[in-house]
């Protein structure tokens, strides 16, 4: 009887303990279930994130590339606005010297017979656009207007241009001699102390032009008139 009642006991002693650890293992399982689903939850939660943070990326990408046109066609119209206005200011000037020679009926005391504004011609891959030209019975004076008056405008008239007048113009220049003249309001050197390479008056000089300042009152004031060597 005992025996029966020991054996009863170790029974019970044993569900007890495995009621124990069953419970323990549902406690550890829920408790890993529940950390399953916080981590699922923040993951989703995340993933949320994510996704509204890349679509008001997006929305603001697609914003600043509509400003970002809109800047572009604006400055497009203020470059097209700017290039009218410079084109006008660039025609005016050369109306208002034009008038000025007309007027004095000269270019650096050459006796001019006719005068051309705009020129234009071709010549093959050549191609020119000349300010004004002055033309007498022996001369052809080749005149470039500038507002501001500076060393590589210098150069590039005196080296490129000129030549390339007589080269195109054959009409003109054919059997006469040309002369290269810079009318201008203003001289500006690219150093606060400039040597002859950066100061466009001299530069001028040594190039054998002709220099016309065009003054306030759109007078003629001439700078120099270089020895005239006359090809025969």
């Amino acid at each position: 009887m005992t025996g029966v009642c020991y054996n009863r006991q170790m029974a019970n002693t044993e569900k007890t303990a495995s009621d124990l650890r069953f419970a323990r293992i549902e406690e550890s399982l829920a408790a890993i279930a529940e950390k399953q689903n916080i981590t699922e939850e923040i993951i989703r939660q995340t993933a949320e994130e994510r996704r509204k943070a890349a679509a008001e990326a997006a929305k603001r990408d697609a914003e600043a590339a509509r400003r970002g046109e809109k800047i572009d066609r604006r400055m497009e119209d203020l470059n097209k606005q700017w290039g009218n206005f410079t084109n006008g200011e660039g025609r005016m000037m050369e109306d208002k010297c034009l008038a000025a020679l007309r007027k004095v009926k000269s270019i650096g005391g050459i006796r001019i017979d006719e005068f051309f504004a705009g020129v234009r011609a071709a010549n093959g891959q050549m191609e020119g656009e000349y300010d004004i030209v002055g033309l007498s019975v022996p001369t052809t004076v080749v005149v470039e207007v500038k507002r501001a008056l500076r060393p590589e405008a210098v150069r590039d008239f005196a080296e490129r241009r000129l030549p390339q007048f007589r080269r195109i113009l054959k009409k003109y220049s054919q059997g006469r001699e040309v002369v290269g003249a810079m009318m201008f309001q203003r001289a500006l050197a690219r150093k606060e102390v400039p040597t002859d390479e950066d100061e466009p008056i001299a530069l001028a000089l040594r190039a054998g032009l002709i220099l016309l300042q065009l003054t306030a009152k759109n007078e003629i004031k001439q700078i120099t008139k270089p020895p005239v060597k006359r090809e025969r």
